[in-house]
């Protein structure tokens, strides 16, 4: 994971914009993670679409549920 981030950050750095390099990231997941669902066999069918929307639904929420336990409360 942290292989990706450094290149997206580097990037970044060359000066394409964070919504470029994100959607890019977000569309090689998507071509990768078809592959490794479906295989070469071709596309996906509407359950192994289901299948790995809900394993990206997981994973964001799991990023962000760790986000927040790093985030310290606001102060009062």
């Amino acid at each position: 994971m942290n292989r990706f981030i450094e290149l997206a950050n580097q990037m970044n750095e060359e000066g394409i914009q964070r919504n470029l390099v994100g959607a890019a990231l977000l569309t090689a997941a998507g071509v990768y993670s078809s592959y490794v669902v479906g295989g070469n066999a071709g596309g996906l069918n509407e359950s192994g679409i289901e299948k790995l929307t809900t394993m990206f639904k997981h994973e964001l929420e799991r990023v962000e549920a760790a986000k927040k336990s790093r985030t310290p409360p606001p102060a009062t």
